[in-house]
């Protein structure tokens, strides 16, 4: 699903969790000013959702799938989405059963751990025309306000993951 979508569906679930100032905008792109945590409550009712365990096996068969945690604990279901840094991916220490598909499994090997910077700009107020914008053109302009307020910081890189 993509993620405009997904914020389509939260606002029309729920239109109290708009607040003045977030906009959807075209590309996919989305301002939610209270972060990502509205669209995942909205989006996930209704689902037994396990938050904060470290698991350590990963078993799936036709049946569905047991996910078994730290403490020995497991939790049974048609399906899981279990959602780890890719460090904790690297370590080898969830065991899946069947074993991965090799082709994950060097995927996950070649991916690098790494440092990764975010800059938010928070505007008064939103130009009008930044909507009719291509993306590029967006970014620009949003540089061109990072370099207003620091005007030593070296040219900025945008760096899509």
């Amino acid at each position: 699903m993509a993620i405009l979508d997904a914020f389509k569906i939260v606002f029309e679930r729920r239109p109290e969790l708009r607040l003045e100032g977030e906009e959807l905008l075209p590309g996919g792109h989305g301002l939610l000013v209270r972060g990502y945590l509205p669209v995942i409550n909205t989006l996930g009712k209704g689902l037994d959702i396990r938050l904060n365990h470290r698991v350590t096996k990963i078993v799936r068969n036709y049946e569905g799938v047991k996910v078994t945690v730290e403490d020995g604990r497991s939790f049974v279901a048609d399906a899981a989405i279990v959602a780890v840094p890719i460090g904790v991916l690297k370590t080898g220490r969830i065991m899946y059963e069947p074993r991965l598909p090799e082709w994950k499994e060097k995927a996950i090997e070649d991916l690098e751990v790494g440092l990764e910077n975010k800059i938010a700009l928070h505007f008064d107020k939103m130009a009008q025309y930044i909507e009719k914008m291509s993306d590029e053109a967006a970014a620009n302009y949003a540089f061109m306000q990072l370099k207003k307020i620091l005007p030593e910081a070296s040219n900025p890189l945008l760096v899509s993951m």
